[in-house]
């Protein structure tokens, strides 16, 4: 290098240094810019306070502002927004952050639940207790009328297990209480189970003691006919039965020949004797005297056999061949022989009472 050389660069490094230092503007200079191996990196403008002032696009770092409340953007000239979700704080740990219509709230868990999130615990069903009891293996959850508790439940859930004299018979999710003829049943249901009791209809069972009045059979004729005679009986006679017994009383003594009786207005049926073809003779049907009739699905048949004394009292009716072999034995006052006969045919064929005393 030749000295003019030397002195022109001393001149222009003078120069330079009569200029102060030289400025690089970023923007218009730099290309791909790469920060990673800068010491320090400051993107935002910082301070303790906001400016007064701002232009559409900045972003201001408050550093007195707290965590996750620091960083600023001027949405419009002059307007400052805070960035970020503004979050309540001073909650106790393990609530849980919800949102209400225009803010954010810390709440604790309460209710049917409680604890923290990681510990989560069930307290109640329905705003009712669960029991702090731990339950055993198969047990399901069941109300006490206490709290909700472990139950021991025969067969699986939601089923149960029928037994006969101790063996399993079947097992079904739901049971129908039918009490059957003659039966009422009463369920009553308490806090720890359910049941069922049962009782006599005694209005279409008899009971021993209502067997034992003769009430359930009797039936007592009031009509005033010696031929046509109608009784009722207590409870009222639903229908005729065949095979049906009765405790039969009539009021006024029978004629004889055709004889009906109508039971509680169900229509009248014929009475006959034993056989269920003979029509009744005078002395058969004797008033207040007890006669079992039964049915035998076309008439009523008198039990006993007739008796062969055709009456005590009374008139004497004619001798003739239905009262063959009959006696009449005619009581008598104090002081006054009985009067005893027999209807008997003689050689010729007639029928006559034959004086025996």
């Amino acid at each position: 290098m030749t000295i003019v050389n030397v002195v022109i660069a001393v001149l222009l490094l003078c120069q330079v240094c009569s200029f102060g230092q030289t400025k690089v503007d970023l923007k218009g200079q730099g290309k791909n810019i790469d920060f990673r191996s800068a010491n320090n990196t400051y993107p935002f403008k910082n301070g303790s306070a906001i400016p007064s002032n701002c232009t559409l696009g900045e972003v201001f770092f408050l550093t007195s502002g707290a965590s996750g409340l620091n960083v600023y953007l001027c949405t419009q000239d002059g307007v400052w927004s805070l960035q970020g979700i503004v979050s309540p704080v001073g909650i106790a740990d393990g609530s849980f952050l919800t949102t209400g219509a225009t803010t954010l709230q810390w709440k604790s868990l309460n209710g049917d639940v409680s604890g923290t999130p990681g510990a989560l615990k069930v307290q109640g069903l329905q705003s009712l207790p669960v029991s702090a009891t731990v339950p055993q293996t198969g047990q399901v959850l069941q109300w006490d009328g206490t709290s909700w508790r472990g139950q021991t439940v025969n067969g699986s859930p939601g089923t149960i297990s029928f037994e006969s004299n101790g063996s399993v018979v079947g097992t079904k999710g739901l049971v129908d209480f039918l009490p059957g003829f003659g039966l009422t049943s009463a369920l009553t249901n308490t806090a720890t189970k359910l049941t069922v009791q049962y009782f006599v209809d005694t209005s279409k069972i008899v009971s021993r003691a209502s067997l034992q009045t003769g009430a359930d059979l009797a039936c007592r004729s009031a009509g005033a006919s010696a031929t046509d005679y109608a009784c009722a009986m207590t409870p009222t006679l639903a229908a005729y039965g065949t095979g049906m017994q009765i405790n039969w009383k009539p009021d006024v003594n029978g004629s004889g020949g055709a004889t009906g009786l109508e039971i509680d207005s169900l229509g009248p049926k014929s009475i006959k004797l034993a056989d269920g073809l003979t029509d009744p003779l005078p002395g058969d049907i004797v008033a207040g005297r007890l006669q079992q009739l039964w049915f035998d699905g076309t008439v009523f048949r008198l039990v006993a056999a007739a008796s062969n004394v055709v009456a005590a009292e009374g008139t004497r009716p004619a001798c003739a061949v239905a009262y063959r072999g009959k006696i009449w034995h005619q009581f008598s006052d104090a002081g006054t022989k009985d009067n005893v006969a027999v209807c008997a045919k003689d050689g010729i064929d007639g029928y006559g009472w034959r004086t025996l005393y």
